[in-house]
């Protein structure tokens, strides 16, 4: 073997030997290597996305203390029954107080439906309710602003006003009240 043909022969062993080490040495560790970086970046973003929700934790928590304080109130406002008594007499008190002249209250049968609160479901009857009374445009205002602070819940979904014998109006309300069924 000549000089030439040992060195030839050294470079190619070296380049073999590169060659190899290339797939079975640096290859697979530069694999595992991306690998660890993906890992890496996933976790860094669920550690961004967890203390995103730390942050928001106190206000979530402050709000869920907010509304679970307000459900009694809620409750108030829907009574378990269909209480029609109790609610003539509301409606005839704050006429009265009101001034206002109550002619007619029509009240429908429950139309039950089904409303949901996190785990919790409850059957919700909605009671039509129509008012025929005559008012001054005064305190028809203060009964609509009153009936938002009324001891029930009353939804008004209609109003129509006629002209009655000056200053009155005739008035027709459409609303609705609302009945809790069970829990």
């Amino acid at each position: 073997m000549s000089r030439t043909q040992r060195i030839l022969l050294i470079v190619l062993g070296v380049v073999l030997v590169l060659v190899i080490f290339n797939y079975l040495v640096y290859a697979p560790v530069q694999a595992e290597y991306q690998s660890l970086v993906a890992q890496r970046e996933e976790r860094l973003r669920e550690r961004d996305r967890l203390r995103n929700i730390a942050v928001r934790r106190e206000a979530l928590e402050t709000e869920y203390d907010q509304l679970q304080a307000s459900i009694p109130a809620l409750e108030a406002k829907l009574p378990r029954e269909k209480d029609v008594p109790v609610l003539l007499v509301q409606l005839e008190q704050l006429a009265n107080a009101l001034r206002v002249d109550l002619q007619n209250i029509s009240i429908g049968t429950t139309q039950r439906g089904q409303a949901q609160g996190g785990a919790q479901t409850a059957e919700v009857g909605t009671v039509p309710l129509g008012l025929s009374i005559t008012a001054t445009y005064r305190q028809l205002i203060d009964l609509l602003a009153q009936l938002q602070d009324f001891p029930r819940l009353v939804a008004v979904n209609n109003l129509v006003v006629s002209p009655g014998t000056l200053p009155r109006l005739s008035v027709q309300i459409d609303a609705a009240t609302y009945v809790l069924e069970g829990r």
